[in-house]
């Protein structure tokens, strides 16, 4: 019989990063639902105090949707074959389904000072991990985005006039994607027809340091 420890392994093991999707894949409405309703009942939130709203998006507004694309916009030195700036949006916000967790101080979450920002940006955290993982265990994928402009104008308007989000570049504390991974790591942005060129093509040589490098522990080694 299997244990918990198993069970656990089998669904950390399911989760990882996506940056490209196949639309051609339907997410029902259901499965989100699933989603958050455990994340609403069960994740960690201090003393109760939601310090932020989740905007739930489909593809039902994909002007809006590729104004949030438009709006990860991001680059990095020397990537391109001449050597010069590589730029270009993050994929992960043309999932089935995005989470744009804003933390603006104009929304209900009336946050007004530093330390109930830093909080929230901690909280955002906590439920992103718990919603990636309960994802999974429906086998659904997920893609975090923290890129964001401050200079795509149009995106930035738009996001401000239909999500009510001031200052997004700010106040928008994550992008969570959510659908079907795509493996080949390249596909089709469905409202212009243009094909989008991943994060994950262009770094794939980044890893994750070593576990000795950022943890240290503080005990007694004779266990």
């Amino acid at each position: 019989m299997r244990n918990n420890k198993e069970y656990y392994n089998d669904l950390v093991n399911s989760r990882q990063q996506y940056d490209c999707w196949d639309l051609s894949k339907a997410v029902p409405k259901e499965d989100i639902d699933y989603i958050l309703e455990q994340f609403h009942r069960r994740a960690a939130v201090k003393q109760n105090r939601i310090k932020y709203k989740i905007n739930v998006l489909d593809w039902s507004d994909p002007e809006l949707r590729n104004d949030i694309f438009n709006f990860t916009m991001c680059e990095e030195d020397g990537l391109n074959p001449d050597g010069t700036c590589y730029k270009s949006p993050n994929a992960q916000t043309l999932a089935h389904w995005i989470l744009v967790f804003d933390v603006d101080g104009n929304s209900l979450t009336k946050i007004t000072n530093n330390e109930l920002y830093e909080d929230a940006l901690v909280e955002v955290g906590i439920a992103a991990d718990f919603i990636s993982h309960s994802a999974a265990s429906i086998g659904l994928q997920t893609g975090f985005c923290r890129c964001l402009s401050k200079d795509q104008w149009k995106s930035i308007n738009s996001i401000n006039e239909k999500l009510d989000i001031s200052n997004p570049s700010d106040k928008i504390a994550l992008i969570l994607g959510i659908g079907h991974g795509l493996e080949q790591k390249s596909m089709i942005n469905p409202y212009t027809g243009e094909s989008v060129r991943t994060w994950s093509r262009v770094l794939p040589e980044r890893r994750k340091l070593p576990m000795e490098k950022y943890v240290t522990y503080y005990c007694n080694d004779e266990y």
